[in-house]
């Protein structure tokens, strides 16, 4: 949980380091600031950069496992055939082999799937509990606001959690249950 939260944190630093940068880009043209500006640039980027490398050298072992998973077919096709050389001849090891191929690569699959579920259950819970509004009928037109202040995103989820048998949602007067989906 820290180390998530560690990692959004970085990841807001280096969002807002680039557009401050990019902001700033004019007024450095302007007034020729050019020493400031790209000197906190670095300095995030080189934090940001030595996070990463702790990360990479902490998570290298779940990194080997989620590569094997996801590779499987391709490490384990040749230490199949290499077996299957020595002994061409025995049927058993051809079907065994055959069937770990088909069935581990079903069991692969929904073990990624399980584990990215439970790798993002802890983030959709702490964005979950900022949820702290009822929206009421006929307050919220539409969202404004800046870019990457989670317009869309607020927009998704009143769709997903609006009451369908009782509320509505609106576009100009018409309800959007009225309208016609082709």
């Amino acid at each position: 949980m820290k180390e998530q939260k560690r990692y959004f944190d970085m990841l807001e630093i280096k969002n807002s380091s680039f557009i401050q940068f990019i902001h700033d880009i004019p007024i450095t043209k302007i007034f020729g600031k050019t020493v400031s500006l790209f000197n906190k640039l670095s300095s995030d980027l080189e934090n940001i950069l030595f996070y990463y490398e702790c990360l990479l050298y902490k998570y290298s072992s779940m990194s080997m496992f989620l590569s094997l998973i996801e590779s499987f077919t391709t490490s384990v096709i040749p230490i199949g055939l290499l077996s299957l050389s020595r002994n061409e001849k025995d049927i058993i090891i051809t079907l065994d082999y055959i069937f770990f191929i088909i069935m581990f690569q079903g069991f692969a699959n929904s073990l990624y799937s399980l584990l990215m579920l439970v790798a993002n259950i802890e983030p959709i819970n702490e964005g979950t509990k900022r949820i702290d509004r009822t929206l009421n009928e006929d307050i919220i037109k539409h969202p404004v606001g800046p870019s990457g202040s989670s317009k869309s995103t607020i927009d998704s989820l009143i769709l997903r959690f609006r009451n369908i048998e009782q509320g509505k949602i609106c576009n100009g007067e018409i309800n959007i249950k009225n309208i016609l989906i082709l």
